[in-house]
Formats: structure tokens, sequence, C-alpha cells
């Protein structure tokens, strides 16, 4: 370092200005400035090349531990071979300053692109990019180095004369290694961008390469909109966002995107890693699929199905996560491996923990925080003691309804009976098994909703009895269970070749995610209740079980994600729980009456329930966080119903009275009604699957007394 004693620059480094020397180059500008550390435009003293010079605050240099990590994690960064990694030429220490020199790029950084545009990021572009950094840090994560830090400002943009333009992801010497890492310091430093921030990190839980994911799909989401994901006025409301409220749709705010570009941010930024891509290139195929893939060709009927696009689920509506849907009171033939699902509903009074008040009154006062991201964060990691109000995000507005109509009439080859429909995540296929009369064959039949004509046949190993349970992202596989003896398989629908996954004892109760990604089942014991990824059966967390007493029949229920369970007892209480911290959120009064009650049921974006009635008086709506009666209050709300059903995403919700002869339909989150469907030519049908959006809806015709087999479904549009 030089005693030059020119102007000096407002980096934190005092003395060094242009001609000051560090570690054999020589300062000619400074280029940026942050909390950490600042760049300066330096000259290589022996090679004469420009380099980006950043020299980190003192702070950090003084600390011994942190000099030795830099120094280790710089080299092994620099070790790294991948075109998309900043090219670091030297780090060391000289007189006292840590320093990383390291390619110059003049284009700037990601964060100043996204400035000039003054938008959303055409979505071709947007995808290059994303692809381009992702391929830098799976690169980097295969040699246990996490970033932490992934943010347009750390994203650097080289624009060669005649050739495309190279991203570089930069600031890898703030890297950590992933084992046991978490996002914060050993001294309590937050290491991160609280608008790009993971919910593992916030949180304090250790970090990998899905940590970086999770920051590589929020720039993704900045990019194509223009705005970020969990914009609030104050940082702490929003990590609560990050660990909390669910991703916003894309579509809703760039309507020319594809539906599909909303299930791939949506999967890349689930709150537990464990729901995310395997990799950050995995996810951003997806999002370039989504993004440039023509609109879906069917072939004709039986002809294999073709994937397309790669999309995370929003939800299957199915609300007891089981294969087995309302209207269907009794197994026939016995009870199966897989619990019978009933759904039938209406009113009781919730209480909540730690509230004296009454319903509508959750108890809970706003909380004053003062001090840095630091501060939030350790708030944050005691969320489980507390609760601290965020500000909303604004829910899509009601979905615009142009009327029902009939869209189509599924029907099975050959005549065949076929029950326990499902929609895929974004409505354009349904799914339903082959039923024989007594029990569920080995058929699986796949339809389009566009055509109304069947797609593929898939065949369950063996002569097992197949339950469709959910379709995955991009309707690539199919998750189905085996009635008879409770294993799980994935199908691929392309190629019908079946995985095996798990299996759960006889009789136990469990339930999965809409996605299909997560499973939870009631220890033998009863007294836990064990919540595991799906494929490889990773725990994801074990929770008390909230229940005193027996569980009731077919109570166990996920969210759409997985996030949130519901689980109620015989003594009338139902406990809705945060999954990854165990917590019960809130807990609900129902009328029980035996085996053939019906439960409450958590909607799939888990943010209401609705409580049912056993058949006394209406149902009604209870909005979770608030645990205030959101129930519409109109004329047309069943005063005496036989059930209700969700749509996927839990915007929408029908109810269906004790004649069976019309569904009415309503918006949750606006309380109002929307339309009513009667079926045609039918009085006796079941309510099978509301797709998302409550845009389509699927009718059982039994053709005959029996109703867990059907002759046909309708399909019907727009309702």
């Amino acid at each position: 370092m030089s005693d030059n004693a020119g102007p000096q620059l407002h980096g934190i480094r005092a003395g060094i200005a242009p001609g000051s020397r560090i570690g054999g180059y020589v300062v000619e500008q400074q280029a940026g400035a942050g909390g950490m550390a600042t760049v300066y435009r330096a000259r290589d003293e022996v090679l004469g090349r420009t380099v980006a010079l950043k020299v980190l605050a003192p702070a950090l240099a003084r600390d011994p531990d942190f000099r030795a990590r830099f120094l280790r994690e710089s080299r092994a960064i620099a070790a790294v071979d991948e075109e998309h990694i900043l090219p670091v030429y030297a780090a060391g220490e000289a007189d006292g300053a840590l320093y990383i020199a390291a390619r110059f790029v003049a284009g700037g950084d990601l964060a100043g692109l996204v400035r000039r545009a003054g938008g959303p990021v055409a979505p071709a572009r947007a995808s290059s990019l994303i692809t381009q950094v992702a391929a830098a840090l799976d690169a980097a994560h295969a040699t246990g180095l996490v970033h932490r830090d992934v943010k347009p400002g750390n994203i650097l943009i080289d624009t060669p004369a005649g050739r495309a333009e190279h991203a570089y992801l930069a600031d890898f010497g703030l890297t950590k290694m992933s084992s046991g890492a978490t996002g914060l310091t050993t001294t309590g430093t937050f290491m991160g961008t609280p608008d790009y921030c993971s919910p593992e990190q916030i949180t304090g839980r250790p970090v990998d390469g899905r940590t970086d994911q999770y920051s590589l799909a929020c720039v993704a989401f900045n990019l194509l909109t223009g705005i970020l994901p969990f914009a609030r006025e104050q940082t702490i409301a929003t990590l609560f966002a990050h660990c909390e409220e669910p991703v916003p749709a894309l579509s809703a705010i760039r309507h020319e995107l594809p539906p599909a570009v909303d299930g791939v941010l949506a999967r890349a930024m689930a709150k537990q890693p464990a729901r995310r891509y395997a990799s950050c290139g995995e996810f951003a195929g997806a999002l370039r699929a989504a993004l440039s893939a023509p609109a879906r060709q069917f072939g004709q009927a039986g002809a294999p199905y073709q994937p397309a696009v790669t999309s995370a689920p929003v939800a299957a509506g199915r609300q007891a996560g089981t294969p087995f849907t309302p209207g269907h009171p009794s197994f026939p033939g016995g009870q199966p491996a897989f619990p019978v699902t009933q759904q039938a509903f209406p009113a009781a009074q919730p209480t909540f923990p730690g509230s004296a008040g009454p319903p509508g009154k959750r108890g809970r006062k706003p909380a004053v925080i003062a001090g840095s991201v630091t501060a939030a964060v350790a708030i944050i990691a005691g969320i489980a003691v507390f609760a601290m109000p965020s500000p909303a995000p604004s829910r899509h507005e009601a979905t615009t309804h142009r009327g029902p109509y009939l869209a189509a009439t599924l029907t099975a080859p050959d005549g065949a009976t076929i029950s326990q429909p499902a929609f895929s995540t974004d409505g354009t296929l349904v799914a339903a098994s082959g039923y024989n009369g007594k029990d569920f064959s080995s058929s699986i039949y796949v339809w389009s909703t566009a055509t109304g004509k069947l797609v593929t046949t898939l065949t369950m190993p063996g002569k097992g009895q197949a339950v469709v349970i959910a379709f995955s992202a991009g309707d690539r596989t199919l998750l189905t269970g085996d009635a008879s003896t409770g294993e799980f398989y994935r199908l691929n629908l392309a190629t019908g070749q079946a995985t095996a996954l798990r299996s759960v004892p006889a009789n136990s109760q469990w339930a999965t995610s809409a996605d299909g990604s997560t499973l939870a089942t009631v220890t033998s014991s009863g007294t836990t209740i064990d919540v595991t990824t799906m494929d490889s059966g990773t725990t994801i967390a074990q929770l008390p079980n909230p229940v005193e007493g027996t569980i009731a029949n077919d109570s166990l229920a996920l969210d759409s994600t997985g996030q949130t369970l519901i689980v109620s007892g015989t003594n009338g209480d139902a406990s809705i729980m945060d999954v990854q911290s165990g917590q019960v959120i809130a807990t609900v009064r129902y009328d029980y009456k035996g085996n053939d009650s019906a439960t409450p049921q958590i909607s799939p974006d888990g943010k209401t329930v609705y409580v049912p009635s056993a058949g006394t008086g209406p149902g009604s709506i209870w909005d979770v966080a608030t645990m205030s009666n959101i129930t519409p209050h109109d004329a047309r709300w069943p005063q005496v119903s036989a059930g209700a059903l969700y749509s996927s995403d839990g915007s929408v919700v029908t109810t269906f009275p004790d004649n069976g002869t019309t569904n009415s339909f309503w918006d949750v989150t606006a309380g109002s009604f929307i339309t009513t469907v009667s079926i045609p030519d039918s009085q006796h049908y079941t309510e099978l699957d509301l797709g998302p959006g409550g845009r389509e809806l699927l009718l059982g015709d039994p053709g005959n007394s029996q109703v867990s087999d059907f002759t046909r479904f309708f399909l019907w549009g727009s309702v």
C-alpha cells in the first residue's frame, strides 16, 4: 500500500485513492462500494491488464477466522473451472487489507440492467441469463461451496462485440462451505440480502445449494416482472414474507406469461429446501421450457402422452391428501390400505393458542421492532414464540367467470367404469382410476381437458389396485397408490414406466401434499406425525400429535405445499399445525358424530379452513391467520349442506345441498357468490374435483346407485 496523498474516495478503506498500490495492483478509481467491501478498478503492475480489485472492510480483515476462511475459499472458487464464474486472478493480504483481484467487467451488473430496462426483461433474455448463472452455481455446489448472496448486484454482464451477452457470477469471496452452514456467521452477522434471501438463511437453519436456487428464483422473478417477489416497506416484513407468504403468480402480473411459469417459480421458491428442484440447472431448464414451449399438442386416443412444460404444482383438488374424494361413503369390499376420505360439512367456534378473545379477535398485538437485519433474524428465529404480523401481499383479484358450460364428457375405452379422478396442476389433464365394480383395477386413464379425448392408458405393476393421487411438476409423472398394499408409485406418462417409492402400513393414517412431494404419516404409537419427502423418505419434520384421544378417521390432511397440516380428533377438536415449526396455529371445534363424521378441511393454499356441522346446519369458512369467520353472508349459501370442495388453489369453494342437483360456487376471499351449475340428464352425481381458480369442475355420473365408480365424467368449464 503506497502513501499516495491523492484525494480520498468514499470507500471503506481509508487512504485508498487513485495511485494506491495493493498487492501488485495500482488503483485507478473506485467502481462500487457496499457494507462489506469496496471495489476499485485497478491495473496489474506485472501483466498490465485491468482488474476489479475488491478490498474488504477492516473489521472483517481483523477477524482471524474470517481471514483464514476467506483466503481458503477464494482459492477454492478460483479452482472451479466454469465459464460463468467470474475469474479470480489473485486473493491475499497486503498491509492488513484483504483483497480479491478478478476480471473487470465493463458492462456492469444485472441490477443496473434492470434499472435501465425500467421494467421486465424479455423472457428469452431472462431465461438465458438465469441458465448461465445456474451453471455457475451448480459448478460451485459440486465443490461444496454455497454462494449465499445471489442477487442482481452480484451478477455481472459482459457484452462483447459480435457475441451474446455473458453473465458472470461474482462475490464468491463471501461464501461459506455448505456442511452445517447457516445464514448467520459465528458472530451473529446476517449473510445475505433480504430481498433475495431464503427462509433457511433467515431462520438460521443449515444451507446448501438449494439455498442459492431460492435466491436465483427471486432474481428470475425480478427479471420477468420488474418487481421483487416480496417487496415490503420494512426489512422485517420482507423477511417474514419470505418465510410465510406464498409466491405471487407471475402470470397475474404479466398476463402474457404462460401459467406454467407460476408453478416453476413456486417450486424453486418453496419454503422448505426439500421441495425445490434438485439443482439450479434443473430449475433453469424448467423455466426455459415453461417460457418457450409451444402450446401442448395431444395425440389420438390411447396414444402416449408427450410431456410439455415443467411446472410445479399449485394443488390437485384433493383436500384430505388421500386418493379418495368426496361422495364415497364407503369402500366396497372392505377396508383398503389407503383410507377412504369422506367430506360432508358446517359451524364451529374456533379457539387459538394463547388467545383469550372470542372468534374473530386473534389476540395478537403488533410488536415494535427496531434494529438491523441481524435483529430481525433473531426475531424470526424465535417465530414459534410469538407471531409478528406483516403486511399481507395482495391476493390475486377474483377470477372473472363468463358462465359455466359443459366442456366435455370423459369416458374410458370399452365402457370401463372409472373412479377417483384428479386434475393436473394447470387443469389441462385429468387422470382417473379404472374400477371393475368391486375394487380398483390396475388401469389408469388420462384425458385432455382441451379435447376431451383419452391421451394415454397407464398400468400399475402386477395386478395392483391403482388409485390416482397427484400429477407431478410439468405433468411428466403421476403419483399413484396401490389400495391393496399401501405402496406408492410414480408412473411416467410418456413411457408408462413405474417407479416404486414408499409404502404405508395397512389402516394407517396418512396424507400427501397435492403435488405428491410430501407424505405425512401417523406413527404406530399415535404420538407422532412423521412428515417426509415422498421420493427419498428424507425427514422434513417430526410433529407431536396435537390430538387428545383418538384421531378421527381420514382427518389428516396437508395443504398443497405440505407446509400446513390439519388433524382432527374424535373429541371434536381439529388442530392446524405449521409443519416447519411444529406449532399449533389454531384449533377449531366441529361436531363429531362417530366414524361417519366429516372433519374440517384445510384449503390447498393453507389460508382457510372449512368446518362441517354434521349435516345439521350451514358450513362455515374461517381465515386461518386471524381465525375470523369469513362465511359468505348470502341467502344462497346452503343452510343445510351435504358437503363442500375447494378449488386446487383455494380461491373458490363449491357447496352442494342435500338434494344433490346443483353446485354453488363462491369466491373465498371476497365471500361472494359466483354461479350455480346443474348436471344435465342426471339427478344422481358426485362432485369429484375442482380445478385451479374454480374454472373446471368434474362431476361423476354413476349411471346406477353405486357412487364409487362412474360410467362417465362431466367436465364443466369456466364455472
